[in-house]
């Protein structure tokens, strides 16, 4: 399962891992917009493309999932009812989506609805490899980005931020712990537009300091 035998894209970059541990530092000032607002567990998050034609929906973090141990990675310690998101500002992303960032929540495929097949093809998505062991969808119809996925960590998909349909807004804070203290591969991102990145890291810093978002976490 999950050994999906795809087009490789022809590309002379090679895709690297953050270390396959987890530590998590709490923002100290600020506070959460959203902690008075206990999470219902059966609430759904729906994500959608432009057209429609990818449609699923994310299910809040399972009792069996938060008490896990092998989950912790997966959950921030600022509350286990919402999933880790990121902003990414890689090479690879940036090249595959033309834009200098995309953000990504990190979700279990086993709390996504419909049940994501092994070709992680759902709806009109198309599929092919970026690298021997990443795995990257999107919309066949409009074109939007849809999941990362990679060998290492078969049971998570990364789900593209700019899908999710939440009422309070497209950062989705009901539903996701933003590290706000640190973008993902800023050194791709300082090297491509300096002035974009540098001040994208600023304003996260703040934003996350006023919303109460992590301020760092490694996801594997």
């Amino acid at each position: 399962m999950w050994d999906l035998d795809l087009p490789v894209a022809d590309s002379t970059k090679t895709a690297s891992s953050a270390p396959a541990t987890v530590t998590e530092k709490a923002v100290s000032q600020g506070s959460n917009a959203n902690a008075d607002i206990p999470a219902d567990p059966n609430e759904k998050l729906l994500a959608q493309c432009h057209c429609g034609d990818v449609s699923f929906h994310i299910s809040r973090p399972s009792p069996d999932f938060i008490t896990s141990p092998a989950s912790s990675t997966w959950l921030s310690p600022l509350d286990k009812t919402r999933w880790l998101a990121s902003l990414d500002l890689c090479d690879d992303c940036r090249l595959v989506t033309g834009t200098n960032v995309i953000g990504w929540m990190f979700v279990p495929v086993d709390h996504i609805t419909p049940a994501v097949p092994s070709n992680l093809l759902v709806g009109s998505s198309k599929a092919y490899h970026s690298t021997e062991d990443v795995v990257r969808t999107f919309c066949g119809t409009c074109g939007a980005t849809v999941f990362y996925w990679c060998k290492e960590r078969p049971e998570i998909v990364d789900v593209a931020t700019g899908l999710l349909r939440a009422p309070e807004g497209v950062m989705a804070e009901k539903w996701a712990v933003w590290r706000s203290g640190r973008l993902a591969w800023p050194e791709n991102g300082l090297r491509y537009h300096e002035g974009f990145a540098r001040a994208l890291m600023d304003g996260m810093k703040v934003w996350g300091k006023e919303r109460g978002h992590a301020d760092e976490f490694v996801v594997p």
